[in-house]
């Protein structure tokens, strides 16, 4: 658990083509790095960013389960995805595909909010980011056009 001294560094990743293939590819760089991941993700794109995941490297494999899997599994798995952020999880980083600010985001070291280029996703994202300013966080801003991918 961490320490009420300890503050979460709050990135948001704008102008990302493909949301999902993004998502995948930073998971990807976690499991080489030994980062524990919380996945965020609307109910109905569990399945589909299961299967992103799946399909991302015809010779490499990125573990990872559903937040209804046993705990041992989930201990064993550095990515978890989830439709439902809880205190259970044991992740260093939350990576919110959602449109909501999530439940519980100040208890993990980093939160990455990965956002379309598309105007929705836009919008969604201007209002967390108005909510975790209020809020006090320190926010990183990185324009994923301008700089490549992750």
């Amino acid at each position: 658990m961490r320490g009420r001294d300890q503050v979460t560094h709050i990135a948001f990743h704008f102008n990302v083509g493909d949301r999902f293939d993004y998502g995948c590819r930073l998971a990807r760089k976690a499991v080489n790095q030994r980062a524990r991941l919380l996945v965020l993700l609307p109910q109905d794109d569990l399945a589909r960013f299961d299967q992103s995941l799946w399909q991302l490297s015809p010779i490499s494999f990125v573990p990872h389960c559903d937040a209804n899997a046993s705990v041992a599994v989930q201990t064993r798995s550095p990515i978890v995805l989830t439709a439902d952020v809880s205190s259970t999880h044991a992740a260093d980083v939350l990576v919110n595909l959602s449109d909501a600010v999530p439940t519980n985001f100040s208890s993990f070291a980093r939160v990455i909010e990965i956002v379309g280029s598309d105007e929705p996703s836009r919008q969604a994202a201007r209002q967390r980011w108005r909510r975790y300013a209020a809020a006090g966080f320190q926010l990183e801003r990185f324009d994923v056009a301008s700089k490549g991918a992750a």
